[in-house]
């Protein structure tokens, strides 16, 4: 979440700047941690960023004090994985940023088990989402040849759903604690049912079928252990197909991949 951008040459304009910006509406009162790089930049420290930016938000709570509500919030969840503020530099015109992630977002929570070279789950979206964002996708099927740990499915299952399998650094922040803000936020997006028909997968080893079952455990996805090739008119019908075939350097091996 951005911010601000403006110029700073020197701390002290540094901390004028970050102490005049309404930091009560972004965060419960902590002073968080400041993640600083710098690229030609005469503010160049990160030790003494990180300090500017600190104590100058500590001064805005000073100024705009944060509603005794959320401070409540932060005492109960002090622990927690709260936002990280980002200062990035160039040239002297510096950009604040909100980190309201926490964990890395490819990181789901609801995959336990994987085989050999997954793809991460943000990477399988995009290719789902840019294979399928010209088609009409509620009368189809999806099909993964290679379904391996079942990525490509479980993000095609849950590609408009909620996340609630993990926790996320906006969830403390004013906005999300607001009741009604929450509620609003929730309804409007869990009315995006999921797009495919139906979700099938093929895989030969029978251990890597059981992992794929497991992490796709109370999802309707079909997980079948069979060669989808050796089938006839298997891909029939209305279907996309999509794989996440061995490229590169197969596991275990040296050589890379013939094509012949």
């Amino acid at each position: 979440l951005r911010i601000a951008e403006f110029k700073a040459r020197d701390f002290p304009k540094l901390y004028q700047k970050v102490s005049k910006l309404p930091w009560k509406s972004y965060m419960i009162g902590q002073a968080p941690e400041v993640v600083a790089t710098a690229t030609n930049s005469r503010l160049f420290d990160s030790r003494k960023i990180e300090k500017a930016v600190q104590d100058g938000i500590l001064e805005s709570y000073r100024k705009q004090p944060v509603k005794k509500k959320y401070l409540e919030h932060l005492e109960k969840n002090k622990d927690a994985l709260l936002p990280k503020v980002y200062y990035r530099a160039v040239d002297d015109v510096i950009t604040l940023s909100l980190d309201t992630t926490g964990e890395i977002l490819h990181k789901r929570g609801d995959k336990i088990y994987t085989g050999l070279a997954p793809i991460r789950e943000n990477l399988a979206a995009l290719l789902l989402r840019a294979t399928t964002k010209d088609l009409e996708k509620s009368g189809l099927a999806l099909i993964d040849p290679m379904a391996g740990s079942g990525t490509f499915l479980i993000e095609g299952h849950d590609e408009n759903a909620v996340n609630k399998e993990r926790s996320f650094a906006y969830e403390h922040t004013p906005l999300w604690i607001d009741e009604s803000q929450k509620k609003k936020i929730m309804d409007a997006l869990s009315s995006r049912p999921t797009s495919f028909l139906k979700l099938k997968g093929y895989e030969q080893n029978p251990d890597v079928i059981k992992m794929a079952k497991k992490n796709a455990e109370g999802k309707e996805i079909e997980f079948i252990q069979s060669d989808l090739f050796s089938e006839e008119n298997p891909l029939a019908g209305n279907n996309i197909v999509v794989i996440n075939p061995p490229y590169g350097l197969r596991v275990g091996e040296k050589e890379e991949i013939s094509l012949h």
